[in-house]
């Protein structure tokens, strides 16, 4: 960093002088960083609230402040790595601390996270801003899912309300990342005394996008059927 040097975050040099043992000299803490990186700054503008920092999260668990650009990421030990061997380092770093979420990108439907095409970091803001928690935040999802996002003239609501109230969105054992397998995931609101009224009963052991194809919004059919 500009104008820093090894004294900025290890103190005085002069400690040197008295002991050889490198654990004797001081190492830096997030207090440190935050001299040069303040808290109220872009990236840092949610980080005193964030689950990181109430975790005692420090900033060297990610970041080498002798390591490499990007923003010093450190790299990946063995056993990050083993989780996601053609990840990138984010993911692998994230891993590490996170290996039930890490899990969920190993089921058969599954964002290409373990592939390296996507970062944890393109959803979820490591240091608290807007992109933490996902909640009923679909217009993150449409970032990316464009295709999927309207406006429509006929809406499906979940889909402007929350994408997570059909999909999960790490990984999952049903196709398109559903919650559960067609028909369940669609029953799970759309309950069987409404709709059995103008289905016969057989039409729920079949895929109810076989019909309702347009499930996530339509410009020509109210009930979504194209």
């Amino acid at each position: 960093m500009e104008h820093a040097d090894c004294e900025s975050c290890h103190g005085p040099a002069q400690r040197h002088a008295h002991t050889a043992r490198a654990a004797d000299i001081r190492h830096p803490s997030n207090a440190d960083c935050e001299r040069c990186h303040r808290v109220g700054s872009s990236t840092l503008l949610h980080w005193a609230t964030s689950p990181h920092a109430r975790g005692d999260v420090l900033c060297s668990d990610c970041h080498d402040t002798h390591g490499r650009e990007p923003f010093l990421v450190r790299r990946a030990d063995a056993l990050e790595e083993a989780i996601f061997p053609t990840a990138g380092t984010t993911t692998q770093l994230c891993a590490g601390c996170h290996p039930e979420i890490a899990a969920e990108f190993h089921l058969p439907s599954h964002h290409p996270l373990a592939e390296g095409m996507i970062e944890c970091s393109d959803c979820h803001a490591p240091h608290a801003g807007g992109r933490t928690r996902l909640g009923a935040e679909t217009r993150r999802c449409t970032t990316c899912h464009q295709e999927f996002a309207g406006p429509w003239v006929f809406e499906h609501a979940p889909v402007a309300e929350d994408c997570q109230h059909c999909h999960t969105p790490h990984g999952a054992s049903a196709d398109f990342l559903l919650e559960a397998p067609q028909p369940a995931a669609c029953i799970n609101c759309h309950t069987l005394p409404i709709s059995g009224a103008v289905h016969e009963p057989w039409a729920f052991t079949t895929r109810c996008t076989d019909c309702h194809s347009a499930v996530h919004g339509s410009f020509t059919d109210p009930v979504l059927r194209r």
